[in-house]
């Protein structure tokens, strides 16, 4: 008798064993040997073994050879074992199943309730998960341990399975365990309740906006859900497009309240969270967007992109060269030699600034060291200087050209000796690399 022959013999014996002592439905029974056969679920399996079992309980030479046999097998509701035992008048009750309790004949029933979960969300792709109660697998892990059993899978693999297999025939989607557009938890309780929990993948919209008016915070204070912001502005649109619960806003850094960012604008992504539509007409959104703002903000470019570029994004914040105009007054004169003076010595220059005390509240005190690649001082005013700043990203400009109390170092006051009375400051570009 050769291996394969052996393996065979041993499957059936084991299925007997197993059902002397538990009722399996067949979906369970075929579980226990998932890795066996070929193009076969595992209901195919198991009322495969069921049916060779029958045939070493019965043959019509001799009828019934295997009484136990028989009855073990009918209990577990198999229809040609039922069949025969009431051909012969032999009673037995039909039990529950042991391991999934009738759970795996409600399979078509939670295949429709998922799929109705699903009608009011669009996608192309899904991934299925299941929660199912800790019993289950512990019974079932427990038979594996009894009988040496290597080559099962759990309930929740074949329930999410074959639900996944309903989804792809009646929705025209396509399974997806990589990047799916959208992802079913199924939710089993103790007492058969079953509750689905559908999570659309977030999209991800980039686009740049120039900051048209003083006085606005690119996110709402904390607590204040109805102040205008830029985050507000542009996000709000995008989520009720996408009827989603909301998002997130990732923006190239940030400016101060009262600074405008003109030039092409500061690169913006906004993380669309729980969508259930994800074909948007950016287009359209875009005129929304910069109609509702009424001059306040204006955005351009908006486009779809993946997850990764909301790192790329923050990386922005910190290393990309920004340019900043600042008009200066001073509590004094100051002079085309200040001006000279200011040009000559910082550039290619880093700087070490200790976090401001404007922001000690919200961010840790430490150390930064950034660099001004260059500045262009000129003389407007008696007391006034319109500098263009070219910098690394995160250096705080204000503190740069006031000096902070001294936690800036090297500073434009400190320089030329004379005390800041006020700063305008605009963002006129951010270097983004391709």
């Amino acid at each position: 008798m050769n291996s394969t022959s052996e393996d065979f013999n041993e499957v059936l014996s084991k299925s007997k064993k197993i059902l002397e002592r538990y009722a399996l439905c067949d979906s369970c029974l075929g579980r226990l040997f998932a890795n066996l056969g070929y193009g076969l679920s595992n209901a195919d399996r198991g009322r495969a073994i069921k049916t060779l079992l029958l045939l070493k309980a019965y043959n019509s030479l001799h009828g019934i050879t295997d009484e136990n046999l028989a009855k073990n097998l009918a209990r577990t509701g198999f229809k040609p074992a039922l069949t025969l035992l009431q051909a012969k008048e032999i009673s037995v009750k039909i039990d529950a199943c042991h391991l999934c309790r009738g759970l795996m004949e409600r399979i078509e029933e939670i295949a429709e309730k998922t799929i109705n979960a699903l009608k009011d969300y669009e996608f192309d792709t899904f991934l299925v998960g299941a929660t199912v109660p800790q019993h289950l697998a512990e019974e079932e892990e427990e038979i594996w341990r009894q009988y040496k059993i290597n080559t099962g899978e759990m309930i929740k693999s074949e329930l999410t399975r074959e639900i996944g297999k309903q989804i792809e025939k009646q929705m025209h989607k396509k399974y997806d365990p990589q990047k799916p557009d959208i992802t079913i938890i199924i939710y089993l309780g103790d007492t058969g309740e079953v509750s689905i929990h559908v999570n659309p993948s977030p999209i991800f919209i980039y686009g740049k906006y120039q900051k048209l008016k003083r006085g606005i915070p690119q996110t709402p204070f904390k607590d204040d859900n109805t102040q205008i912001s830029i985050q507000t502005l542009i996000a709000d649109p995008i989520v009720r497009a996408a009827e989603a619960r909301g998002a997130k806003f990732h923006a190239a850094g940030r400016e101060d309240v009262d600074v405008l960012t003109l030039g092409s604008g500061r690169p913006f992504i906004v993380e669309v969270q729980g969508p259930r539509k994800r074909t948007l007409n950016l287009k359209e959104i875009e005129e929304e967007i910069n109609k509702n703002a009424r001059g306040i903000i204006e955005v351009h470019g908006l486009k779809y992109v993946s997850r990764s570029m909301v790192a790329k994004i923050k990386a922005l914040a910190e290393f990309a060269k920004k340019t900043y105009k600042a008009t200066v007054e001073f509590e004094e004169e100051v002079t085309d030699e200040d001006a000279k003076k200011i040009e000559e010595n910082f550039r290619n220059i880093e700087i070490k600034q200790r976090t401001p005390i404007r922001v000690l509240h919200r961010r840790v005190d430490k150390v930064r060291t950034k660099i001004v690649y260059w500045i262009k001082a000129e003389k407007t005013g008696p007391q006034r200087l319109t500098l263009t700043i070219k910098c690394q990203g995160g250096l705080y400009v204000k503190e740069l050209i006031h000096g902070d109390q001294g936690r800036t170092k090297p500073n434009i006051s400190e320089l030329i000796g004379k005390k800041v009375k006020r700063i305008i400051l605009d963002v006129v570009d951010i270097e983004e690399k391709t």
